[in-house]
């Protein structure tokens, strides 16, 4: 990279990487049909190449693939380009130019096998290569054209195409009759067997029945195994046999299909067989009652559909299953058929038999079939499939013949006595639809356990606009063996490209949830004997943890992967991912997918127009950064209410999708570094619902909304048009007591709140002394004999309960004196006490007494400066078992203690104000003093007590609700979901700016 033009260096950023590459792929085939690099196609198409004794065949218009995908995989990984010549390995084939310039001038021709030579093409800015994988086809012998085997075309159309719909090489399969001949025949890699040795119109009439059938098969063979397992996996593919024909020694191909009537069978009894050496019959306990046959789609994906008879689960009581595998079927609908034809020989408890015949069964050979009489048995006429004949030897005389009962005879067996016979419904009902099927889009946590693994090359692929499908389907019917969905991303449903699933357990709610329940019930279970703890469900948009399973009733953990809890009503369907279906498609963001799911019985399966159409938008849910977990506000994680001045303080953890995969996290684990660049929003709406506030861009986990800034972003005005006075906002605060000290002259300090706690001051202090509240005057002592003094009465005892004092209280001196106590001679000395000077000059301190007890003296020194201070002493139960006592000077905390215990106030004293009878005497002056007990004030109503010393009128006041939202951010994408939360005040309503009422 230049500097640009002003003398920089140059700055390697990356690297570009070129292969040059010759890949040897099998025997000759008759044409490239693609190119996969990794899980993606750089170039699909039909090309091949043929070479004649004269050079390259004029009927070949190109035999190379020109690659055109420099930004296949993304556009930092780049992609693929560049010149790919095929080789077909023809007898003429010359020498490649290229591999003889770059490899060896003695490089051989590669005749006999099919090649492909990268020449020097471009794969990528990464030095690990992608997974080649390449398409090919091979229907004939040697190329798309002419069969080197003159005998070939007698056998038959060698290309099957699928369902009558092919229109180039790529819609084409191999007929199988054609397979088993060239493995016969073929003098390279085959048994090299004369084609004269074969009986040719057998392989004749079973390829015309394949062709018929649409049964071909796309089956690659390696040396791993041998070429006769090859055959057998062939034939076992089409239900057939070979063998030998004992007169000419010929060998035959023979399918097993129902082509004959059984009324018009050989018949063999007592007088044919001399005996039954072997007859047994499979009990229900030994059968199988669903078949799961694997084929392969045409990116090598191994795909499954299932067969199940309903009936024979029912008689047996479980599931008795088995896996077929089947590499050769490409096709949905042609493995659907194989899988029924299997199920069908496995379910109907057919009977095997070794017979030891005369020589009037000579001529059957395996795969013929015959009519059985043996009374002995009451067997009357059953249809035997032979599957071995032993001739024996020559003087012996004897046939013996290994047979199975012939799933294809109709009746399958008669008695000598037919039983009356009985009425008898199918209990397989017609497919119903899958009403409750849903389609979502795959989290990131399925992508990673279903389709990529942890490879970070697949992961790579999915960039920000990728997305994937998740298919979550309960049974519609106990009848049911499983479905086909079908997707439709723009171009059309394609029953081809449909994907079999297994239904997936739930059930609904059988009552509501709110958002912080933990043990849910669920009622209609279907297939719910595969729940267990550990498993995922998803319930509407959120998906749980289940911890615990007892029948319906759930222990979850709420809201996990990148969903947050929510409520759900009864009858919510509730669903595992015990057998999720993801399809291995990738589709982009904003993409709008449909699909239908097809239900399937052993009869039947469902028509594409009767299933109900799901359809999802997708949003990129795979790149989109989890929520932030543990959400608490103020604390708790589901607060009812706030208090009613309370301000609003937030605090979440992290959370990370990428490092989320060992195992579920849960909304109350702890966070966890985020990615990188993640960050939080957070939104606050205020009563109205209008936006007061965004806060983006948080790498902490919290934040706090103090009430001044709440006030100042509310835009609410209060809604009494008066003017606040300090002593409105103390009355409202509802005081025991409360001496506001204006009078104009004494000796009695009035209890303005009206609960008759009048003082009676002794000594002479002075009225009328200049307050600290505006439009209010104090009492100013003199520090040698002046004080005041309440009468006992019980309502002025705090026993075990909260008590706060409040004052405007000036001080000078360094006389160690008593403010306000609940205290008197003789000891022990009880109640709450206030003390100046105490310890030290210049500080005060809060006693909370009975016999012994708690001392507090404030942090701040040179309080005796003769200034006005707003002071509240208090013993506060600031949570279920956590008390203290806490100092405020001008609305802010000065200090605390945590009490070890809540000591009964109960003293039958009177309250002393500025000093006792006898001593402690205070130099001060007192205004606006207010007793508080059985309750404290809150540090944002002591705030607010020390702000209304100077009134406003035109102050705003706290919401009586808030509403906030909080999600995580990455490059541009917010989380799925976001917490969004409504909290009400407590106290709902407001006079001169205090709460009242309820929430």
């Amino acid at each position: 990279m230049s500097g640009g033009g002003k003398g920089g260096k140059s700055v390697v950023v990356g690297y570009q990487y070129f292969w040059g590459l010759h890949v040897v792929l099998a025997h000759e085939i008759n044409a490239v049909l693609g190119l996969r690099f990794g899980e993606k196609y750089g170039w699909e198409g039909v090309k091949t190449g043929r070479w004649t004794a004269d050079g390259p065949d004029p009927s070949i218009s190109d035999s190379s693939i020109v690659l055109d995908a420099p930004t296949l995989f993304n556009n930092s990984e780049g992609g693929v380009s560049g010149v790919v010549n095929i080789l077909n390995g023809g007898p003429y084939q010359p020498r490649h130019p290229y591999l003889l310039a770059k490899v060896s001038p003695l490089m051989s021709a590669a005749r006999g096998v099919a090649s492909l030579v990268f020449r020097q093409t471009y794969w990528g800015n990464n030095p690990y290569m992608r997974p080649l994988g390449v398409r090919a086809v091979r229907t004939r012998p040697d190329s798309l054209f002419a069969p080197a085997d003159a005998r070939w075309d007698e056998i038959g159309e060698s290309a099957v195409p699928y369902e009558g719909m092919a229109e180039t090489a790529a819609d084409f399969d191999m007929n199988p009759a054609h397979m088993i001949y060239e493995c016969l025949t073929n003098a390279d890699w085959g048994r090299g067997l004369d084609p004269g040795g074969l009986d040719l119109p057998s392989f004749a009439a079973a390829a015309a029945t394949l062709f018929a059938e649409r049964l071909g098969l796309s089956l690659l063979w390696d040396a791993q195994s041998s070429v006769e397992d090859f055959i057998q996996s062939v034939l076992e593919h089409i239900d057939a046999t070979l063998y030998e024909i004992p007169s000419s020694g010929r060998i035959g191909l023979k399918l097993l299909r129902g082509d004959y009537d059984p009324a018009g069978l050989a018949l063999l009894g007592p007088d044919e067989i001399i005996r039954v050496e072997q007859y047994y019959r499979p009990g229900w306990g030994e059968i199988t009652n669903e078949v799961k046959v694997l084929w392969r789609d045409d990116l090598n994906r191994e795909r499954t559909v299932y067969a199940r008879d309903q009936a024979a689960v029912n008689m047996q009581g479980s599931v008795v299953s088995e896996t077929l595998d089947f590499p050769g079927l490409r096709h949905a609908e042609l493995a659907q058929r194989v899988a029924d034809r299997e199920l069908a020989q496995r379910t109907g408890s057919l009977c095997q038999a070794t017979l030891v015949a005369t020589r009037a069964a000579r001529g059957l050979k395996p795969g013929d079939v015959f009519a059985w009489r043996w009374p002995e048995y009451g067997i009357e006429r059953m249809v035997l499939r032979v599957l071995a004949v032993s001739h024996g030897a020559l003087t012996d005389g004897t046939v013996r013949l290994t047979c199975a009962q012939d799933v294809f005879a109709e009746p399958v067996i008669s008695t000598v006595a037919p039983p009356r016979p009985v009425p008898w419904t199918s209990p397989v009902g017609a497919p119903a639809p899958a009403s409750a099927a849903r389609l979502l889009e795959a989290p990131y946590w399925h992508v990673i356990k279903h389709l990529t693994g942890e490879y970070q090359f697949l992961l790579n692929e999915f960039g920000p606009d990728s997305a994937a499908l998740l298919v979550l389907a309960p049974a519609p019917q106990a009848d049911s063996a499983g479905y086909q969905a079908v997707f439709d991303a723009g171009q059309g449903y394609d029953p081809d490209e449909g994907l079999g699933g297994a239904w997936t357990p739930g059930g609904v709610l059988a009552l509501a949830v709110g958002p912080a329940e933990t043990e849910i019930l669920l009622a209609d279970l279907t297939d719910f004997e595969a729940a267990k703890p550990g498993q995922l469900l998803f319930l509407e948009n959120e998906i749980l943890l289940v911890r615990s399973v007892n029948n319906g009733a759930l222990g979850v953990a709420r809201g996990v992967l990148d969903t947050l809890p929510a409520p759900h009503p009864a009858g919510a369907r509730a669903l595992l991912d015990a057998s999720p279906l993801l399809p291995r498609e990738e589709y982009a963001s904003g993409e709008t997918v449909k699909a239908r799911v097809l239900t399937r019985t052993p009869g039947a399966t469902l028509a594409l127009a009767e299933a109900p159409e799901l359809s999802v938008t997708l949003a990129g849910r795979f790149a989109r950064p989890y929520p932030p977990g543990r959400l608490r506000v103020n604390g708790q994680a589901w607060p009812a209410a706030i208090p009613g001045t309370a301000g609003l303080s937030l605090t979440w953890a992290h959370r990370n999708r990428v490092q989320q995969t060992a195992y579920v996290v849960t909304q109350e684990e702890d966070g966890v570094t985020p990615e990188q660049g993640t960050t939080s929003t957070l939104r606050i709406y205020g009563e109205t619902g209008a936006l007061l506030r965004t806060v983006q861009g948080l790498e902490t986990e919290g934040w706090d909304y103090a009430p001044a800034e709440e006030r100042a972003d509310s835009g609410l005005a209060l809604p009494d048009p008066e003017t606040r006075t300090y002593d409105q906002v103390v009355a409202a605060a509802g005081p025991t007591a409360y001496w506001r000290m204006g009078e104009a002259a004494g000796p009695t300090l009035a209890d303005s709140s009206g609960h008759g706690h009048d003082a009676a001051c002794f000594n002479n202090p002075v009225f009328g002394e200049a307050g600290a509240v505006p439009g209010n005057t104090a009492v100013r002592f003199d520090g040698l004999n002046d004080y005041a003094q309440v009468p006992h009465q019980a309502a002025l005892n705090p026993g075990t309960g909260e008590y706060a004092i409040e004052c405007w209280l000036k001080f000078t001196g360094t006389a160690y004196g008593m403010v306000f106590g609940k205290f008197y001679d003789p000891s022990p000395y009880q109640g709450p006490t206030v003390f100046s000077n105490y310890s030290s000059a210049g500080r005060i301190q809060m006693r909370d007494q009975s016999g012994g007890g708690y001392e507090l003296t404030s942090a701040a020194a040179g309080l005796n400066d003769g200034a006005y201070r707003h002071y509240v002493f208090q013993r506060r139960q600031v949570s279920a078992n956590v008390w203290k006592l806490e100092m405020f000077i001008n609305g802010v905390l000065n200090t605390s203690l945590t009490l070890p215990s809540v000591l009964d106030h109960a003293p039958a004293n009177p309250i002393c104000i500025m000093g006792r009878p006898a001593l402690q005497w205070v130099a001060g002056a007192l205004d606006e003093l207010a007793y508080y007990v059985g309750r404290a004030l809150t540090p944002e109503e002591a705030a607010a007590h020390y702000a209304a010393r100077e009134p406003s009128a035109s102050s705003y006041r706290l919401n009586g609700r808030l509403r906030f939202e909080l999600e995580s951010v990455r490059d541009g994408l917010a989380s799925l979901q976001r917490h969004d939360r409504v909290i009400p005040r407590a106290g709902y309503g407001f006079q001169y700016g205090n709460f009242y009422g309820g929430i």
